[in-house]
This record gives C-alpha cells, sequence and structure tokens, in this order.
C-alpha cells in the first residue's frame, strides 16, 4: 500500500515495492521548523516595520536555530526588538527615535531575507 508524504509544498510517493521508495533526509523536518521560526521572526519585524507596537512577550515567544551569518543576524534582530520594546516611552516622545529604531530593523531584516535566501540555495 503506499501513501503520499507532503514535504514542502510537493508531494513525494512512498511505497514498499522494489526501487519505489523515496525519502526525505532526515533533517528536513529540522530544516522546515528552522525557516518557520526565521518566518515569525521576519512576521514580527513587518509588523513593526508597519507601524505597529510589539509586546515583550512577542519577542521572548521568537525562535530561531542558524549557523554563521544568519544567526548573527537573527540575534542582532532579537536585540534590536528587545531594545525597540523597552524603548517605547522614549520613542513615542521622539518621532526621530522611533524611526531611527524603525529604519535599524529594516537593515536587519535585509540581512536576514539576503542570508535566508542564500542559506535555502
Amino acid at each position: 500500500m503506499a501513501r503520499d508524504i507532503v514535504r514542502l509544498g510537493k508531494v513525494a510517493r512512498e511505497s514498499g515495492a522494489k526501487g519505489g521508495l523515496r525519502r526525505a533526509p532526515a533533517d528536513i523536518w529540522l530544516e522546515v521548523a528552522v525557516m518557520r521560526n526565521i518566518k515569525d521572526v521576519i512576521g514580527v519585524i513587518m509588523r513593526v516595520l508597519d507601524g505597529a507596537e510589539i509586546s515583550e512577550d512577542d519577542v521572548l515567544d521568537l525562535e530561531f536555530d542558524a549557523d554563521g551569518e544568519l544567526l548573527a543576524a537573527l540575534n542582532e534582530a532579537y536585540i534590536k526588538l528587545l531594545e525597540f520594546v523597552h524603548d517605547r516611552d522614549r520613542r513615542l516622545n521622539d518621532s526621530q527615535l522611533d524611526q531611527r529604531a524603525r529604519a535599524t530593523l529594516q537593515e536587519v531584516l535585509g540581512r536576514i531575507v539576503h542570508l535566508s535566501d542564500a542559506a535555502s540555495e
């Protein structure tokens, strides 16, 4: 009996017949989880760039795992998001400070997207 397995938007056919068994690498599910977590970070940054305020819980709920430059960019985003939350009162009284904080997050977002694209190739 064959069953369909959905992976990353593609359907792979799995069967017990000789030569008919195709399996994804064991870490495919980890890769999916990592990309989902990166998308969560990007989503929070996008909310900020759209003018929203976020809570500390929004930031603390973020999880991510990566290597090298991508990990550094994600860590920087996490720190900048926490700073954004903690500087809320100051930013609300200083529009230039608010604009600079959001611009910094825009730059970090650009790096994350660039590095994520490079890592997925």
